[in-house]
């Protein structure tokens, strides 16, 4: 499928019908991650459930869909980010998707200054080759829950 070929709608994160789809996909693509395959799953689910809990809550977060124009209950992908800290706390496209430019799409629509490092929360396989894809955006990894976020170099 080319990127050209494939119609992107953008909308606003809806939380009766699409929290259930934010917290499953999360849940289970960051399941799989290198730092996680030491924690049982009881450990898990309950403390990342809560992190998204948090971070969903968190002043001045957000989370936008990428969906099928046609039905925008078909979702392609999202990304839950903070325009204030300038970070993506995670982004997901579903595999068949993946490689169309999707998240190029969501990251111009959240606003954030790629102009600035950004941050992100949660290193997977797949985000480390979007970020090995964008040289030219500085991005930082930076997996810590801190109740004020202020950590500096």
């Amino acid at each position: 499928m080319d990127a050209d070929k494939l119609p992107i709608a953008l909308r606003a994160f809806n939380d009766i019908s699409d929290l259930g789809f934010v917290y499953n996909s999360y849940l289970k693509s960051f399941r799989g991650s290198l730092i996680n395959k030491k924690v049982s799953n009881s450990i898990y689910y309950k403390a990342h459930q809560r992190f998204l809990t948090e971070y969903i809550q968190k002043h001045g977060s957000s989370i936008i869909m990428a969906v099928n124009p046609e039905s925008p209950d078909q979702i392609y992908g999202y990304c839950i980010y903070n325009l204030q800290l300038n970070e993506i706390f995670f982004a997901y496209s579903k595999e068949a998707f993946r490689k169309l430019s999707i998240f190029k799409s969501l990251l111009e629509a959240t606003k954030i200054d790629i102009t600035k490092c950004v941050r992100y929360r949660h290193d997977t396989y797949s985000g480390c080759q979007v970020v090995s894809a964008m040289p030219s955006i500085k991005f930082e990894y930076f997996p810590f829950y801190c109740s004020d976020d202020s950590i500096e170099e």
